[in-house]
């Protein structure tokens, strides 16, 4: 897993706010907890090592919201500060209600799936139609 220090400047700066927020508190579990919550509610999450030192901060994936290709295909890739976790399977035609993204993460018992539910621009929508995330930790929450 991945510092914060070293990846700081890769990641969006609402989370940059939010951590920065979080840097005057204590380092204690309820001050982590706190920051996850405030992460969560803007689609990113983080884990905390035991002596409550964030790390691994990435995007929540959530059942039943849209994501365009290339934020999914971060999970497949070594980007921000996590690491490659996850497998991009591609799956049927380039067709919407056909074509599907499954990750499967390279350790653990998960995967996520996404349909293609349209375009947006230069971007293609996929709907996470399955993840069993939430089975993994509550804040996968998301």
């Amino acid at each position: 897993m991945r510092t914060l220090e070293e990846k700081y400047d890769t990641l969006p700066q609402n989370v940059k706010d939010i951590l920065e927020k979080f840097a005057e508190c204590e380092n204690d579990y309820e001050s982590c907890a706190n920051l996850v919550k405030e992460l969560n509610a803007i689609g990113w999450t983080c884990d905390y090592y035991l002596d409550a030192e964030p790390y691994d901060f990435r995007r929540l994936v959530k059942k039943g919201q849209s994501y365009t290709y290339d934020e999914i295909h971060e999970f497949s890739e070594d980007v921000g500060l996590c690491e490659a976790d996850y497998t991009l399977h591609e799956h049927g035609r380039y067709v919407v209600g056909q074509s599907v993204l499954v990750l499967e993460h390279n350790e653990k018992d998960i995967t996520m799936t996404f349909v293609l539910t349209g375009t947006r621009g230069d971007d293609s929508i996929y709907e996470c139609v399955y993840t069993d995330l939430d089975k993994e930790v509550e804040v996968e929450l998301v």
